[in-house]
């Protein structure tokens, strides 16, 4: 199944920018892909891969531009028996590749490696 994702980014170090991506993750989960032992349950786990696109606005001076285009593409792994019914999720790993270009005392980064963990909060199961 797939949904709608949201993602802001902020780099408040070198270089200063902010990131809005907007787009689709689309999920899919092991049972049935890889098989059960007893040490490793597959329905525990879910894969994603997500495409995104949105814009970029570096705050520095003299950039050129200020806004620009923005996109993503990645995926990851998800683990899904929280015993929370779905609200949390523990984000075991995520990649991505973002496509922006941020400005830096002169130069332009446009390739970026994302690289995530985390705590993911489903807010459609707490309503």
């Amino acid at each position: 199944w797939a949904h709608g994702r949201v993602d802001y980014l902020k780099f408040t170090r070198s270089p200063d920018a902010q990131v809005a991506l907007f787009g689709l993750e689309a999920r899919r989960g092991l049972k049935g892909l890889l098989p059960e032992s007893d040490v490793f349950k597959p329905d525990a786990f879910q894969v994603f891969g997500v495409v995104q696109g949105g814009f970029v606005r570096t705050s520095v001076a003299g950039a050129k531009p200020d806004n620009d285009v923005a996109w993503s593409v990645g995926g990851g792994l998800d683990f899904t028996a929280t015993r929370t019914g779905g609200v949390v999720v523990l984000r075991v790993f995520e990649a991505r590749y973002l496509r922006a270009n941020l400005f830096d005392g002169g130069r332009f980064f446009k390739n970026n490696a994302l690289v995530e963990t985390g705590i993911k909060i489903n807010l459609d199961k707490l309503f």
